[in-house]
């Protein structure tokens, strides 16, 4: 199967665990983007999904075996969760939407977390990123391991979560710039929508997502984005 294909495949399969157990998502990031522009960087890249901190709880709590974080496996480092099917060697990436407050997390979104997503990201690759740059890199985040733990989502959400809510942070790359990780109040309403002959979802205020990541002439211009996602632990991934 094309990787194309496959990302449907999880997709369809995903989508039909979330409507049987009530479980909110909505796509995001570049499968967003790939929706309303009609670009088709769904071939270059893996499906992202919107989540809810309450809504991946009940995700991690039906299909535990499905998903992987730093709760579920001990040697896991990135910030991300990811849901995961063995036999389609396919990811979904869950982009988390926290309930937060600007001022705390600006406080948070610190030079230091950057370097410990990076130490997350470099610690989990190990030997997987060839070439003598990324050796580079790899030996410089773990001498900074000694020092600083990688990032987790738990922690972001702990430190970030604020009951008096002004809008959500996105869990994302913390490289992006913050506001670009900022969304102000939504109301978490959906449209269900056909994908590529796919039925998902995208929630109502989708607009501002995209106008915030990829500018407000998205629809215009290209979004440069060369890179696949190939996550090599995929088929390491044991319970």
């Amino acid at each position: 199967m094309e990787p194309k294909q496959n990302n449907l495949s999880i997709l369809n399969s995903f989508n039909e665990k979330c409507n049987k157990n009530n479980i909110w998502y909505s796509l995001s990031g570049l499968s967003l983007l790939d929706y309303q522009s009609k670009k088709n960087y769904s071939q270059k890249n893996i499906i992202e999904v919107f989540m809810t901190v309450d809504s991946y709880k009940k995700l991690l709590f039906f299909f535990h075996d499905n998903i992987i974080d730093s709760t579920t496996k001990n040697n896991y480092f990135f910030t991300n969760p990811f849901y995961f099917e063995k036999e389609l060697n396919e990811v979904i990436k869950i982009n988390l939407l926290i309930k937060a407050n600007i001022k705390k997390t600006e406080k948070y979104y610190s030079i230091k977390n950057l370097i410990r997503q990076k130490i997350g990201f470099y610690k989990s690759s190990n030997k997987e990123l060839k070439g003598f740059l990324n050796s580079i890199k790899r030996t410089f985040y773990s001498f900074l391991n000694l020092f600083w733990s990688p990032l987790t989502w738990q922690e972001v959400c702990s430190n970030i979560y604020d009951d008096e809510y002004r809008g959500y942070f996105i869990i994302d790359s913390f490289s992006d710039n913050i506001n670009k990780n900022w969304i102000p109040s939504i109301t978490m309403e959906r449209e269900q929508i056909n994908w590529n002959d796919s039925y998902t979802y995208i929630f109502k205020e989708w607009n501002v997502f995209l106008n915030k990541r990829y500018g407000f002439d998205w629809q215009k211009k290209p979004i440069i984005s060369n890179k696949k996602f190939d996550y090599f632990w995929i088929n390491k991934i044991k319970h």
